[in-house]
């Protein structure tokens, strides 16, 4: 099972426990100083730990968005270690310069750029230092294609103009599919459609293994990987069959 990390607000340290972060936060970040929610009654040690608080808890937009499942987050961390946590293949990252092995990626990448920042890897292309030959590979993969679309707004590239206005509604704050039965909006086709089943009580996703159902994928995923040895792959399971029976159903009664 992967593990779950906890992010220093502060210095962006990372911990495997909970407990090990706040230990940290005192000793380390102590202050006299406290930051009270304007809001709720809430007092933050920092001003950073009061800004992520502030968009956790009284803000409505979830502009992180993950490329997986479609599930979105208000914080930019948040999503980091979603992806880690559910999407992550496991794989040890191992610096390149030193040798020092780390449990994934990210934590990789804090280090280059604490201890070897002079040792980044330059696209000959447009300058731009990655942390690892892997990201450099990636990134002039970007330069080689002949057709691609880049957002004006944060930089990113896609290779397909319609994958790049879905990505844009993350800037524009553009909720085009709006749920008939509640006023929830979404995004993305698949996690409004993933939020209708939410109304009809169907739990199609249903764990291989043990036979325990999921209303949405991402909760059956999650679970899975609480058994124990090798898994096969997840089933390809349509939801289509149960959207249009409810959209009908709703249909009905305003007629």
């Amino acid at each position: 099972m992967k593990s779950h990390f906890y992010f220093c607000g502060r210095c962006k340290k990372s911990f495997k426990l909970k407990d090990e972060l706040q230990q940290h936060v005192n000793k380390v970040h102590a202050s006299k100083d406290t930051y009270p929610c304007d809001e709720c009654d809430a007092v933050c040690k920092c001003k950073q730990s009061l800004r992520e608080h502030y968009l956790r808890k009284h803000t409505e937009g979830q502009n992180y968005v993950c490329n997986a499942c479609d599930k979105c987050f208000k914080m930019k961390s948040d999503l980091y270690m979603h992806v880690q946590s559910i999407h992550g293949d496991g794989r040890e990252a191992i610096c390149d310069v030193c040798g020092k092995t780390y449990r994934n990626s990210f934590a990789l990448k804090k280090h280059l750029s604490h201890l070897h920042s002079d040792r980044r890897f330059p696209c000959h292309v447009c300058g731009r230092k990655l942390a690892t030959k892997e990201s450099l590979e990636r990134h002039c993969k970007l330069h080689n294609r002949r057709e691609s679309a880049v957002c004006q707004v944060c930089g990113k590239t896609f290779s397909r103009s319609d994958t790049l206005k879905k990505h844009m509604r993350i800037h524009d704050g553009v909720m085009p599919y709006g749920c008939t039965i509640c006023d929830k909006s979404f995004r993305s086709k698949s996690t409004y459609k993933q939020h209708l089943l939410t109304h009809t009580g169907v739990r199609p996703y249903v764990c291989d293994v043990c036979g325990q159902s999921f209303t949405q994928k991402p909760g059956l995923i999650t679970h899975r990987k609480k058994h124990p040895g090798p898994l096969p792959p997840l089933p390809t399971m349509s939801i289509d069959y149960v959207i249009k029976d409810l959209l009908k159903t709703e249909a009905e009664k305003k007629v």
